[in-house]
């Protein structure tokens, strides 16, 4: 081999070493800055839990009783309810992440002691009581994307009280009340895809305040 390949090969060779300690420097030391992504603050990590123990949060703005409540993308939406003197229609986000709290857009009509449930990030609740006596059978779904609420399909019963229960994004309606104190045994389906209902089994013993 000439001189001139053989300093060659020897510079390939320095720049070879060079970049492959480069790299366990990197990785090693830690004394490179990575590259990271611009985010919202809102987005931050959860903080580790520590289990079998209890903490405290930041307070919710508005004190609430029989709220309905989801989760999405990792923030707690607690929306609707009742206070000690009126039923309400606000919508209350609670960010883990940062202990604070943001309001968004309101229910359409206030309600409270409605069956809630999340499919594909959007918050659905239905039926409930809007004046704390009578049951209503509406369905209104929340995009936290576009703020806004919608109006789906109502339930084939009118209930309060009832539990609601998600499974290959089908949501099940179960038991609830009537509004007259009786508890119901009615099973209902919601397909939020095609916004249809159908009937299921019913429970064996009426059952309701999930």
């Amino acid at each position: 081999m000439n001189s001139t390949g053989k300093a060659t090969n020897e510079k390939v060779g320095v720049t070879i070493l060079t970049l492959v300690m480069l790299t366990l420097f990197t990785f090693t030391a830690g004394t490179t800055v990575p590259l990271r992504a611009q985010t919202d603050p809102g987005d931050a990590q959860v903080p580790a839990v520590t289990h079998n123990s209890w903490s405290s949060g930041a307070a919710m703005p508005t004190a609430l009783k029989f709220a309905m409540t989801g989760v999405i993308a990792g923030k707690v939406y607690v929306v609707g309810g009742a206070t000690d003197t009126a039923i309400v229609t606000n919508n209350q986000v609670y960010n883990p992440a940062t202990n604070t709290w943001r309001t968004k857009a309101a229910l359409p009509v206030a309600t409270c002691d409605g069956g809630s449930a999340v499919v594909q990030n959007i918050l659905y609740v239905f039926g409930g009581s809007n004046d704390g006596f009578t049951v209503t059978n509406a369905v209104w779904a929340f995009n936290p994307t576009t703020n806004k609420w919608s109006a789906k399909s109502p339930m084939p019963t009118a209930r309060a009280s009832a539990a609601a229960a998600v499974e290959n994004n089908i949501v099940y309606v179960i038991g609830g009340t009537d509004g007259r104190q009786n508890r119901l045994n009615t099973l209902e389906s919601y397909n939020p895809a095609t916004d249809t209902w159908k009937e299921e089994a019913p429970l064996i013993v009426g059952k309701s305040e999930p």
